[in-house]
């Protein structure tokens, strides 16, 4: 049975009872720094059966000039859709000769982290379910909750859709008949603005940049550092690319969407990076933990300060002042949080600006060699930054080549292509030196932009070491390739601390953790680990470098549980 098929059956036939789940409280109704913005009151959730029948064409067949495609639903129960699979079809239900795999909530992976953290079975947790599955978002608040009974209308159930429509498009019970009228939509945004389509009617309108990053972020950048201490792996983000994919259901009307959508991008991770770095500094996440925040905020501060320096050039300086702060406060959570604190307000207040701010051909060229320009130093600083400029030329690129259509947008875009093999797919994969080359031709590639210092010391290492930490406070330099350690002496079976406890890191310490790679769990006793000789970790036998402090591991270390 397809995707589409099986997609079909699913949301048409009957689904089990809806399990009591408990909502996640919202907070107050007020957003980011006070912006004032009610939650919808009411509106229930009515399941994605209720926008089949319009949605479910298996060909365009608009019904107006600028209707929409009604094919939507379509498009994202085909299985293409990466949401479609968030919370997994069971086993006995995937089409195994067409190579469907187990994923999601389904797969064992999924098991094994809820186990790590007390959680009985991932499908019936609050915790997974809240971005695993449809739930509800603040657009004020950037917060999500999973739903209860009360939340859907009655003898509906949602944990098997997966992220649905709704999850992104909001509660329907009020607008989704309303909804069908010809330019309902249109007449609404111009009449109540997007902030009381939402409080109203419990509509997101994702035609505003804004609404949309926040619907995007809320799951994309709301990852807390005791899930991926777990084995969660950390969820990288870039609105303006990851809505270009092919399963993208929707039309982006008028030219130039693509560098307001990169911008609200920028301006809005930026915001939640300062306040994911912030969370988990005040829990106590650890060293290697805390850095890797660090520099992922640090990676879109970098696009960010290059859109301040553009839109809005009081703002790079005031970003600047407060990178330094944080980069001062060190791991001290309390000394982080006002910094941080007002990155978030900065971000914020750039992505409003973004909002009302006109886009064309001369300012998207204009942040192209901006962020051309920037290339060779987010390359040298950490595997995130580098990451994040890879996106942000990526984005730009393929939006000036779809807008403008210049003939050298073939040839442009191989040569940004270039930066993805020496990128990789994980920090331990990252070939620093091989990217920052490719980097440096690019901003040949695009000339005219400038590189924005940092203030002096930013980015030399981030945080380091957690109050709440057992590890060794090991200070990293920023970017060096992984080097040897110091062989171990004793006996790894027995060991009860790192023989290298209370010495210096050698040249080298600095490889971030991979973060699909967590340390040997309880219920795994028996088999084969690697003992860290720096920190004492146990690691699986595969692993090549010490997640918590990244340091090299020597296969001369293995040793049984």
């Amino acid at each position: 049975m397809s995707g589409m098929k099986r997609g079909a059956a699913v949301w048409c036939g009957g689904l089990c009872a809806l399990a009591a789940l408990l909502a996640w409280p919202f907070g107050t109704p007020e957003g980011w720094h006070g912006e004032a913005r009610a939650e919808p009151s009411g509106p229930k959730f009515t399941g994605s059966s209720s926008c089949q029948g319009c949605h479910g064409e298996s060909a365009p067949k608009p019904k107006y000039d600028g209707d929409v495609q009604h094919t939507e639903f379509t498009a994202w129960a085909s299985g293409k859709d990466p949401h479609f699979w968030a919370f997994g079809i069971p086993e006995a239900d995937l089409d195994k000769e067409a190579g469907e795999k187990l994923r999601g909530l389904q797969m064992p992976e999924a098991a094994a982290i809820a186990k790590r953290l007390g959680i009985a079975d991932p499908r019936e947790s609050d915790r997974c379910l809240t971005c695993h599955a449809t739930s509800r978002f603040s657009d004020a608040g950037g917060k999500r909750a999973a739903l209860n009974k009360a939340d859907v209308v009655e003898g509906k159930s949602l944990r098997e859709e997966s992220v649905a429509c709704e999850a992104c498009h909001g509660p329907s019970e009020k607008w989704q008949k309303p909804h069908q009228e010809k330019a309902w939509a249109g007449t609404q945004r111009k009449g109540l603005g997007s902030g009381k389509l939402w409080s109203d009617f419990g509509f997101a309108d994702l035609r505003n940049v804004k609404v949309r990053a926040n619907a995007c972020i809320s799951c994309h950048l709301q990852i807390d550092h005791n899930l991926l201490a777990a084995g969660h792996p950390h969820i990288k983000f870039e609105l303006s690319v990851f809505g270009g994919y092919e399963w993208a259901h929707w039309r982006d009307k008028g030219a130039w969407f693509g560098t307001k959508a990169w911008a609200a991008g920028q301006a809005v991770s930026l915001r939640d990076a300062a306040r994911q770095l912030g969370a988990h500094a005040a829990g106590g996440a650890g060293a290697q933990q805390l850095q890797y925040s660090y520099f992922k905020m640090l990676g879109h501060a970098l696009m960010a300060r290059q859109l301040a320096a553009a839109i809005d050039a009081p703002a790079l300086g005031a970003i600047d002042a407060q990178l330094k702060a944080a980069q001062a406060a060190g791991s001290d959570a309390k000394k982080l949080a006002a910094p941080l604190g007002e990155l978030e307000r900065l971000g914020e207040a750039l992505a409003d600006k973004v909002q009302a701010q006109a886009f064309d051909q001369a300012l998207t060229e204009k942040l192209l060699a901006g962020v051309a320009a920037e290339g060779p130093a987010a390359g040298g600083l950490d595997f995130r930054c580098a990451e994040q400029y890879f996106y942000s030329i990526f984005g730009l690129m393929r939006t000036l080549a779809a807008d403008a259509k210049p003939a050298d947008a073939a040839a442009k875009t191989k040569e940004v292509g270039a930066l993805y093999g020496p990128l990789g797919s994980l920090p331990g994969k990252y070939k620093k030196a091989d990217f920052v080359t490719v980097a440096q031709k690019l901003a040949a590639v695009f000339p005219g932009g400038k590189a924005l210092a940092l203030p002096e010391g930013v980015g030399s290492a981030g945080p380091t070491v957690a109050t709440t930490d057992p590890a060794p406070a090991v200070t990293p330099k920023a970017g060096s390739e992984p080097g040897p350690v110091v062989a171990d002496t004793g006996d790894p079976k027995s060991a009860t601390e790192p023989a290298n406890k209370g010495k210096p890191p050698e040249a080298g310490m600095g490889q971030l953790p991979d973060p699909n790679r967590q340390p040997l769990p309880d219920e795994e006793q028996g088999k084969l680990y690697i003992f860290c000789t720096w920190c004492g970790t146990k690691w699986f036998k595969e692993h090549n470098y010490c997640g918590r402090c990244g340091a090299k591991l020597s296969k001369e270390h293995l040793g049984d549980w």
